[in-house]
């Protein structure tokens, strides 16, 4: 066996080589009750610090598009369906999932604003959900990036209501295409959401869009791309994109739903809206226990580095964890910088008076219809001509701020 020569096996060697001599010790008779009260001591401590050190110690490493559960759903018309997505999801979580399945989904019908609040009917259609990145996205025009916020679920329990950690991406897109979010043939994936990896959007979260971003590219460098993001999910695509801003030429509209601005704005308005404003409290939790989230890179934005791009966000205003404040600057930075954005507040009223505390705004109607329109207007999806209502929403969220929601 060939012990690699680094100090972590070190550390553990010496360790190991201590923990026997001590417990070697222990066994002589000679040794007086005041020397074992003192090794009993070291070794105490020495337990102490290696617990500290097993819990502190971070994960860096970028997954590959298969450990992070990489999929594509693809249009099919074929109608002979082979599994439902909760059957897929749970065979995925017991690693028994297919490289390839049509799985049905009730698409909401597209509309007005006004039909949708009275129009409960639905359509059913089919998407391939093939493992990878499909090579026939190689001919495509048009690619969707979904990119979903943090899950905390191990698993789906049987359950969708609430993301899992393993095939969370493939829920979360799933119920945008339900929702007539994602027309077009769409690439989704897991995020590293355990304690030791999760980095509130940092630079691990980065590299794992980016490596899935890099697939999609080399599998067809022409195509136009899309970005979806949710939550946490929204501030990596943006992060991404000012990083990279040769790199994301592809990249034309980005959709985001309820995006998190930043770690800090998160923590802020989460102790406003649970913890009485105790925000010493929240942060403090998040510096012990996620060695992988560093605060000085807790950097807002830079939206110098994003140009040039079609941006449609959709917002609560009484978000319980993202502060209008923080929206505001973000909007007002990046369509000084030349960008294209439009911003979708929603109030409680949106939601027949029962909203969400954050996030899960597609099923929304408004949304949806907002989403729609800019398809419509910049020739994505259809020749179909705006209707005035859409005319009238894109044109408001166009100037829109949160402080002038009314």
């Amino acid at each position: 066996m060939v012990i690699k020569n680094n100090q972590k096996t070190k550390q553990l060697i010496l360790g190991i080589l201590f923990v026997t001599y001590t417990l070697s010790c222990w066994s002589f008779p000679t040794i007086s009750p005041t020397s074992k009260k003192g090794i009993t001591a070291i070794v105490g401590a020495l337990g102490l610090y290696g617990a500290h050190y097993w819990f502190q110690r971070p994960c860096n490493k970028v997954p590959t598009t298969d450990q992070l559960n990489t999929y594509t759903f693809l249009p099919t018309s074929d109608s002979n369906y082979t599994m439902d997505l909760r059957t897929f999801i749970t065979n995925l979580q017991n690693n028994n999932a297919l490289m390839q399945e049509i799985i049905p989904i009730q698409e909401q019908m597209s509309g007005s604003h006004a039909d949708h609040q009275s129009n409960k009917q639905n359509i059913k259609t089919y998407r391939i959900i093939k493992k990878g990145i499909a090579p026939v996205l190689a001919s495509c025009d048009r690619i969707a990036l979904y990119s979903r916020g943090y899950a905390y679920r191990t698993n789906s329990k049987g359950k969708l209501g609430s993301i899992p950690r393993v095939g969370g991406g493939i829920v979360a897109a799933y119920t945008h295409i339900r929702d007539n979010m994602i027309p077009f043939p769409c690439v989704t994936f897991d995020k590293c959401d355990h304690r030791r990896s999760f980095n509130f959007g940092q630079d691990l979260d980065i590299k794992c869009l980016e490596t899935i971003y890099d697939k999609v590219t080399q599998t067809n460098p022409d195509a136009k791309i899309t970005l979806l993001g949710d939550c946490l999910g929204g501030l990596v695509e943006l992060k991404f994109i000012a990083n990279n801003p040769e790199k994301t030429k592809n990249v034309d509209t980005i959709i985001l739903e309820s995006p998190i601005t930043s770690a800090q704005d998160f923590i802020q308005k989460t102790a406003e809206s649970f913890l009485y404003g105790a925000s010493w409290l929240l942060n403090g939790f998040f510096n012990w226990y996620l060695p992988n989230y560093k605060t000085e890179k807790d950097t807002i934005v830079n939206s110098r580095h994003i140009t040039g791009k079609t941006i449609l966000i959709g917002h609560l205003i009484t978000d319980k964890v993202v502060s209008n404040e923080r929206i505001d600057e973000m909007v007002t930075a990046l369509r000084t910088h030349g960008n294209e954005v439009y911003l979708v507040n929603l109030t409680p009223q949106d939601f027949n008076g029962k909203p969400p505390y954050h996030s899960r705004l597609s099923p929304n109607k408004k949304f949806q219809q907002a989403v729609t329109a800019l398809y419509k207007q910049k020739g994505m999806i259809s020749n179909e001509q705006l209707t005035h209502e859409e005319s009238r929403l894109l044109a408001q969220a166009k100037k829109a701020l949160t402080k002038n929601s009314d």
